[in-house]
């Protein structure tokens, strides 16, 4: 708060109008909220203007130096602000935070041009409780909600610099010297969490939060190894139903789901291949507790992700996930004692499917084919348990069929067809889908050898 309380603000009382002008001009064509102008007097004197500097009800002071450490950091009280300086590369600026509730703590640091910022929160020890670092300059930084009980905190503001010029060593000093940084930081306690969205901590298999199937969910990446865990008991659920499961991802964020067992068991993956990519699960069943693990590269102060979640009724030769992996493979006969059939799947980022060919009495010879949908492109390969190609296609062509012939089969042997799709683009591509078609030969005589590798 600026004030004038003796000739100085009687001067400027006479000159009103000027001071509006200048408030109006933002103080060097700064861009800010517009400061509350109130008008007070002393007995008979002229009425004083006092400035006050708020932006979303938190109220802006300057920064006062030094402050590097935690016992120089000035005392904040949510809604607070803070305009400050970085001075020198690598300056950090720390204020001090007496927390009087549980909850989450939000600060947010504008972003700064030419400079890479870094925003923490410490305990009173001075030890990181959580980092926030959503990418390099020109990027505002910021903590969403990070989880604090009453007592005190400090938010610490960094210029982030690879590697800080040595003392002593002027050439180096002056070449990374550059013009003081003004920044802009606002802390304030974040919102409680309304129904469906997140409540922190649940960084912890312990504090998962739950997620009814057929229902919704949202959250914040906030922080560098921010965990969210979430629990879904699909025991509301159908003997023929599975769950369809969306991600939608913040922009700045890159997004890794896992779901795990009742024992800790990671059972299903999926990871984006960048920034701002959804995921997906398609056709989830599973008997008991799961947990969904959701973790990030990078983070978000100011996007949420979401899970949604819907429930389907399975068709006989649907996929069902879990089935990554040689022990949750799904048959690929639907039928017992079937010799050719079909199976439909969905096709997501990350995903790998696997299907267990029936095993034999005889030799037998398989001929599959693996369709995929408009623009979706697949590798198509027959494997053993450990991941071993037999047989393997991979047609460069979006869209093309991977055909896989002739592949031999032995008496009691259990072999597997691994697809893994490949859907281009930014989106999930939940709605791609394969169509895998199987028959087989019996082999009279010895199986023919296999083609020789393209």
């Amino acid at each position: 708060m600026i004030a004038f309380k003796t000739d100085v603000h009687r001067c400027l009382a006479a000159s009103i109008g000027a001071v509006a002008v200048l408030s109006a001009a933002g103080c060097g064509g700064k861009e800010e909220a517009a400061p509350e102008v109130a008008r007070h007097g002393w007995g008979d004197a002229a009425p004083v203007v006092v400035v006050e500097r708020t932006s979303g009800g938190a109220r802006f002071t300057d920064e006062v130096e030094p402050n590097d450490e935690p016992g120089q950091a000035a005392d904040l009280v949510p809604p607070a602000g803070i305009e400050g300086t970085f001075g020198t590369p690598g300056d950090a600026d720390l204020f001090k935070v007496a927390v009087d509730r549980a909850g989450g703590l939000r600060a947010v640091l504008d972003a700064v041009p030419g400079v890479d910022t870094v925003v923490q929160i410490l305990d009173a020890k001075g030890e990181v409780v959580v980092h926030g670092d959503n990418g390099g300059a020109n990027v505002a930084e910021g903590l969403p909600n990070a989880p604090v009980e009453p007592g005190t905190y400090y938010v610490k503001v960094v210029e982030f610099v690879k590697k800080k010029p040595k003392a002593g060593d002027a050439e180096a000093a002056g070449k990374a010297a550059r013009a003081p940084a003004p920044y802009r930081l606002t802390v304030t306690y974040a919102e409680p969490p309304g129904i469906g969205e997140e409540r922190e901590p649940n960084g912890n298999p312990e504090d998962a939060l739950p997620l009814a199937p057929g229902g919704s969910v949202e959250g914040y990446i906030g922080w560098r190894r921010d965990n969210d865990w979430w629990s879904v008991d699909p025991a509301s659920m159908l003997s023929l139903e599975a769950l369809d499961i969306d991600i939608a991802s913040p922009k700045q964020v890159k997004l890794t789901v896992r779901v795990l067992d009742a024992k800790g068991n990671t059972v299903l993956v999926r990871e984006a291949r960048g920034r701002g990519q959804d995921l997906a699960v398609r056709g989830w069943k599973a008997s008991g507790l799961h947990r969904i693990l959701l973790s990030g590269r990078y983070s978000s102060h100011d996007r949420r992700y979401a899970i949604s979640t819907r429930k389907r009724a399975l068709e006989g030769d649907d996929e069902v996930e879990p089935n990554d992996a040689a022990g949750t493979a799904n048959p690929l006969a639907v039928e017992t004692g079937a010799l050719d059939g079909k199976r439909s799947a969905h096709a997501t980022v990350g995903d790998q499917d696997w299907f267990a060919l029936p095993v034999g009495s005889a030799s037998v010879g398989y001929n599959i084919d693996v369709s995929p949908s408009p623009g979706l492109d697949v590798d198509a390969a027959v494997v053993r348990a450990d991941g071993t190609a037999i047989r393997e296609s991979a047609n460069a062509a979006s869209g093309a069929t991977e055909k896989l012939l002739s592949v031999p089969v032995g008496a009691g042997e259990r072999l597997y067809l691994r697809v893994t799709p490949r859907p281009r683009g930014a989106s999930a591509a939940a709605d791609a889908v394969y169509t895998v078609r199987w028959s087989t030969t019996a082999y009279t005589t010895a199986p023919p050898p296999a083609p020789p590798a393209p």
